[in-house]
């Protein structure tokens, strides 16, 4: 299989740290490329647990369930990038990018790296489901109101960005039911990118 660029965008809740995980242990298995997994939010987790002035803003932001800033975002995955982005390798995004300046910095990166065309996963799901998953999560961040600004700068910030990514040829937009079950979800992701 040739070298793939999937960025998965979804709602919270929606599946897309778990498909992105086991969709970059597919491509493991399936390749002699080597697979770079981006996981945004769980950089930011990361960035919170931290002792540092930044850590400690970004923990209070998460906790309130505010998107991160651009600049701490880009900053993140071009990091990721620049240092173990390896010729050839299969590069699969999770969750990001989230705002409209984020799309316009990675699609520079794509293109910089010639990672085009690249697939877009956009898992859907119901606000309803989405409070009823982020409920059992039981994370610090997933309390009712956090939950509800999420939702809510998901609709404002992130769905343009599938319209955006529909409007450029350099990209596929594949939208897929995230209700269905995570082995269902998953062979659909992975048809995708073989009928690719």
């Amino acid at each position: 299989m040739k070298a793939k660029t999937v960025l998965f965008i979804g709602p919270q809740g929606s599946g897309k740290g778990t498909q992105a995980k086991l969709l970059a242990e597919f491509l493991r298995e399936d390749s002699e490329h080597n697979v770079l997994h981006l996981e945004t939010g769980a950089a930011f987790r990361q960035l919170a647990e931290t002792a540092t002035a930044t850590g400690q803003r970004v923990q209070r932001s998460m906790q309130a369930g505010k998107i991160q800033p651009t600049f701490l975002a880009v900053s993140l995955w071009a990091n990721k990038l620049i240092n173990e982005l390896e010729e050839g390798a299969h590069l699969v995004l999770d969750g990001f990018p989230r705002t409209k300046l984020e799309t316009e910095a990675l699609d520079e990166a794509l293109r910089f790296y010639e990672r085009l065309p690249a697939t877009v996963v956009q898992l859907t799901l119901p606000e309803e489901i989405t409070y009823a998953r982020l409920s059992e999560r039981a994370r610090d961040d997933d309390h009712q109101q956090a939950i509800a600004t999420r939702l809510s700068e998901y609709k404002e910030e992130t769905l343009p960005i599938v319209e955006f990514y529909q409007q450029k040829d350099a990209y596929q937009v594949f939208a897929v039911d995230g209700e269905q079950s995570i082995e269902s979800i998953q062979e659909q992701i992975q048809d995708i990118l073989n009928n690719d």
